[in-house]
């Protein structure tokens, strides 16, 4: 028991020393104009094409009518819909003028300034996309509950 107690003792300390003598690790590697922008947009871009296969691939699954299959299939259309409107806020947001956003420090207070044209309204919309991303989240979990509860009971059997 004490070699339990020493051993954990000593991997603590060991932990410690580690964390005490930790430098910035240079986790996001950020890219500046103009190649970060196209990056992230060829992501999105992969990304759409990927939930459009996926998709396609679902649409001819031979268990789509099940639960699961059918929160999964519900929860990549929205991700597909989150995605392609974070794509067109993206590119909105390249379009207007910097001096049509009011941007301090506080985000509480930033203001989207007129006059205000369709560009403005499109952008204003897409910045609610997390009334897309939030179900899409919760179909994808309730998707993974499904399955696990099918697999509990194909083992039980």
């Amino acid at each position: 028991m004490k070699d339990y107690i020493k051993n954990i003792i000593t991997v603590f300390i060991f932990i410690f020393l580690i964390l005490l003598d930790s430098i910035n690790a240079e986790a996001v590697q950020i890219h500046g104009p103009p190649e970060g922008f196209f990056v992230h947009i060829m992501g999105h871009i992969f990304f759409a094409a990927s939930l459009i296969f996926i998709l396609y691939l679902l649409e001819h699954h031979p268990q789509k009518h099940q639960n699961g299959w059918r929160w999964l299939r519900y929860s990549f259309w929205f991700f597909l819909a989150w995605n392609l409107d974070t794509l067109m806020v993206h590119i909105v947001y390249r379009r207007m003028p910097y001096s049509s956003l009011y941007l301090p420090l506080n985000m509480w207070e930033h203001k989207l300034l007129p006059p205000y044209n369709l560009e403005h309204v499109l952008y204003y919309i897409g910045r609610f996309d997390h009334l897309l991303c939030i179900p899409a989240m919760l179909f994808f979990v309730l998707s993974l509950r499904s399955f696990l509860q099918s697999h509990s009971e194909d083992e039980t059997l």
